[in-house]
Formats: structure tokens, sequence, C-alpha cells
């Protein structure tokens, strides 16, 4: 089971958005947001001394169940920080509409989720 993130959305006020972080979901468990528009973003914060793989969950097949488009796994340097996204709706949604999301290790890793 996967726990929701919600995702801010983007401003074009002048005072812009102050993006709130949320930490990583403990270990054996993945996070989702919603992408209702194709335009989700994730930044990923690493905080640990190592590097990390985080792995965004695809939901498409083509030519029915024959080819299944490969989940797409990301290397984040330790002590960095990376933005991921847009994510396809075609691609990355699952039935719900939202993107699933999980690091390849939990410690010091925190997210920014947006919309645009």
């Amino acid at each position: 089971m996967a726990t929701t993130v919600t995702p801010q959305s983007l401003t074009t006020a002048p005072s812009g958005l102050e993006l709130t972080a949320v930490t990583a979901s403990a270990p054996g468990t993945k996070d989702q947001a919603a992408n209702p528009n194709g335009d989700l973003y994730v930044i990923v914060h690493n905080g640990s001394g190592a590097d990390i793989d985080m792995t965004f969950e695809t939901h498409k097949t083509v030519g029915g169940a024959a080819l299944t488009v490969p989940d797409q796994t990301k290397t984040v340097t330790a002590a960095t920080s990376q933005i991921f996204g847009p994510f396809s709706k075609d691609i990355f949604n699952d039935g719900d509409g939202n993107v699933v999301f999980f690091p390849s290790l939990e410690t010091s890793i925190t997210y920014n989720v947006f919309t645009s």
C-alpha cells in the first residue's frame, strides 16, 4: 500500500510558493501523488551519506500485455537534490491517477511534490 503525498500547486503570484518537504515513507512502503494533468514534479532531497535510487513505477503496456514499459529508476547522489518530472499520465499514472515512487533507502530522504 502506498502513502499519499498531496502535491502543492505552483502559483503565478509574485510571492511564489514555499515548498513544504515531506519525509519518505517507512521501509517497504511506497509514496504516491495525484497526477491528473500530467504536470507532477518530485524534488528528491538525499540527506544521507550514500547514493540512492529513486524508482518511479510505470503502468503502460504496449500491444496489450505483450510489452510492459519498465519502471524508471534514477540515482540521486549523496547529499544532493534532484528534480524529476513532469510525469506523463499515459505512462506513469496508476489506475487511480497517481504516480507511485519510492527510494532504495528511506533514511534522511525528503520530497517536495508539486504541480505546475
